[in-house]
């Protein structure tokens, strides 16, 4: 991303996110619904982007906004700050992030550190109000009036970052009163740094808050973007479901889903659905995804029973209640573990259903040489056609039945990849084992826990705890981890006779 972006939500900037920068988070964590999809919506989300920054920008400029913050690559920085001499704004920066999340190919361990940083700045017509503003450091509501917040958002928000939230979507979902309410979608939205509104409101039928989305929405249009100010007020009235679990909030349409890291430590709440407008290129059936999940037990299909194969349900039986639920956690693990994947040479999936998480580490690394295990040979069968010849070798077994024989393994996969739920149905001696078989695969096994296993435990590391499994210390939220692997000496190889 080389544009600038918006915060989300606005300042005061003294609440401790779970993510600096979520606008920017969420949109390299964002699958489209279909190709058709994206081929609509990624041009249109890259020009809402561009014109929501003009957008606030002139917001602050007339005075109707007293400040905003907006996060800049290094490599924008030149043109940013020639843009803000131009309106006569004033700037004062903050600590930069560092952008790890863009480098998925390796390209990161040669990459110049300091191309890859993101610089807050906070932007006002003055100068002393942009430097009061970075250094206030105790939620108050001046600031968030100053960071415009309408007085009764000011008040409702700094109560809740004071009482320590600071993910509205996670606040919102708390909130039963926002429940099937119209608004909603504008606040899950939101999340994705375009506004109209980048705040909780105070009341889902706050007029203040309303007004402050029409002005928005009137003044892209003054500046001349008018057909983007049409996309978003059709997005925020979209059909829209939001969740939260085990610290990762999703937000699902007809178009597109997309995932950021969250402070909620709660139980996680009811997700919420609202709006009705469906995304132009939407694929027809996906109202499907707003059903109430069922989730069965890990069972798979008897032999000759269904069209499991044609039908590929494989979600199901990995865990997920849709194949856009199964998509955006796997595509969440490869930002959970892309440090780990850049190391890596090599990488097996165990249990790896269709070859989904094997496919985005492919298009994630395509120098990765990659793996699959699964019992089901129609599954499988799903998996080769999914990769295609020579991408990936996909072997029909049961990895819980092979791991007895890993220990004597000569060579080692640099990465393993693996749901152990299922070895909570097996006897402590026999887990144990299959656990001492996974360590002597790989030299690095990540854990994954699915949206099933969340919901029964809770966390990845209560499962962990359950299996016997250390895992690296960490984020105490997430949906993967690395665990802990003890180096193991060669296995001599025996010679030919």
């Amino acid at each position: 991303m080389t544009t600038p972006w918006l915060s989300w939500p606005r300042p005061p900037l003294s609440a401790t996110r779970a993510e600096a920068v979520t606008a920017q988070a969420v949109r390299h964590r964002l699958s489209y619904a279909s190709s058709r999809t994206r081929a609509i919506w990624e041009p249109r989300l890259a020009r809402l982007a561009a014109a929501a920054v003009e957008t606030e920008l002139h917001l602050i400029a007339a005075g109707r906004i007293g400040a905003g913050v907006i996060w800049c690559s290094y490599e924008a920085l030149p043109g940013f700050v020639e843009r803000l001499q131009g309106l006569g704004l004033a700037r004062k920066a903050g600590r930069p992030t560092l952008r790890a999340i863009e480098i998925g190919d390796g390209a990161g361990d040669r990459a110049d550190p300091l191309t890859q940083m993101t610089f807050p700045f906070v932007v006002a017509k003055s100068a002393s109000e942009a430097a009061w503003l970075s250094r206030e450091k105790d939620a108050s509501i001046a600031a968030a009036l100053a960071g415009g917040y309408p007085p009764c958002c000011a008040r409702a928000w700094i109560a809740r970052i004071r009482g320590g939230a600071s993910d509205p979507l996670a606040a919102l979902l708390a909130d039963r009163a926002w429940a099937d309410h119209p608004a909603a979608t504008g606040v899950m939205m939101g999340a994705m740094g375009y506004g109209p509104v980048r705040h909780l409101p105070c009341d889902p039928d706050c007029t203040a808050s309303h007004k402050l989305s029409d002005d928005f929405l009137a003044t892209m249009r003054a500046l001349g973007w008018s057909d983007e100010a049409d996309w978003l007020a059709d997005m925020i009235q979209w059909r829209a479901r939001a969740s939260v679990a085990a610290g990762v909030a999703q937000v699902e349409t007809g178009a597109f889903r997309f995932i950021h890291l969250s402070d909620s430590q709660s139980p996680p709440p009811p997700p919420v659905t609202s709006g009705a407008l469906v995304p132009e290129g939407a694929p027809a059936g996906l109202s499907s995804i707003f059903a109430t999940p069922t989730m069965p037990d890990r069972v798979r299909p008897l032999p000759g029973t269904g069209d499991f194969a044609m039908a590929d349900d494989s979600h199901v039986a990995a865990g997920f209640a849709t194949r856009f639920a199964q998509r955006s956690r796997w595509s969440c693990i490869l930002w959970e573990q892309s440090a780990l994947i850049r190391k890596s040479k090599t990488a097996i999936h165990l249990g790896c259903g269709n070859g989904l998480l094997l496919e985005l580490l492919v298009q994630s690394r395509p120098s990765l040489r990659i793996c699959g295990m699964e019992a089901d040979p129609a599954v499988a069968a799903l998996a080769r056609n999914r990769l295609g010849e020579g991408r990936a070798m996909i072997v029909d077994a049961d990895w819980m039945a092979e791991a007895s024989g890993w220990r004597e393994v000569a060579d080692r996969y640099d990465l393993v990849l693996v749901d152990p739920e299922p070895l909570l149905a097996l006897p402590g001696a026999a887990r144990d084992a299959i656990v001492a078989g996974l360590t002597a695969l790989g030299r690095s096994i990540v854990p994954l826990a699915s949206d099933r296993a969340l919901r029964r435990f809770g966390s990845l590391e209560a499962m962990a705890t359950m299996l016997g499994m250390t895992l690296d210390p960490g984020r105490t939220h997430r949906i993967s981890a690395a665990m802990l692997v003890a180096e193991r000496a060669p296995v001599p190889r025996v010679a030919a006779e």
